[in-house]
């Protein structure tokens, strides 16, 4: 399913503002879905951890700086496996923008338990990297594919690929509703 203009004024938001930063984070996470679908199917395969943060940004020839920047810097090793999830900014900005319900036709696995390296779980939309794959033979392959990666031997690793598994199955579940 695409996302129209008018998709994002039946959510909650109430200005040209809030329209114009739904549209700037969909067409980001509809990129971050496309590349990290594409990194799982490659031979060997890439696997993505990250973060998406929004808030003011300011960009010169050679730096991007601001609190989006720190935000995303600061949280992109946080999560215990291969995600890339909403910081508290973004997460933000698509609940005033497109409300719990229009989250969901978003390229977003919406209200997922991320595990925390700190043993916490931090609840937020994490990108569907399914989007553009969709739900068939070649996310079951990109599945094993990017699973069969991981070095089990170490126990944290083990661990981060249990973490990432599960994410990647209930991604995968909720892959052809994003289509």
């Amino acid at each position: 399913m695409e996302i129209q203009a008018s998709d994002l004024l039946r959510g909650p938001a109430t200005s040209i503002e809030t329209f114009a930063e739904g549209v700037l984070l969909i067409m980001l996470c509809d990129t971050v879905a496309h590349v990290t679908g594409a990194a799982a199917a490659l031979r060997p395969p890439f696997a993505y951890r990250g973060s998406i943060a929004f808030d003011q940004l300011v960009i010169d020839d050679r730096f991007l700086l601001g609190p989006a920047i720190d935000e995303a810097a600061e949280a992109e090793r946080l999560a215990e496996g291969a995600f890339v999830w909403l910081c508290p900014s973004a997460y933000r900005v698509v609940q005033q923008g497109f409300g719990k319900t229009a989250a969901k036709s978003l390229p977003l696995v919406p209200d997922y338990p991320v595990p925390m390296k700190n043993g916490a779980v931090h609840t937020t939309h994490v990108v569907n990297p399914f989007r553009k794959l969709g739900a068939g033979r070649r996310a079951d392959d990109a599945i094993a594919n990017l699973l069969g990666c991981f070095d089990v031997s170490r126990p944290d690793v083990a661990v981060k690929k249990q973490h990432t598994e599960s994410f990647l199955r209930e991604a995968r579940r909720l892959a052809p509703t994003l289509q």
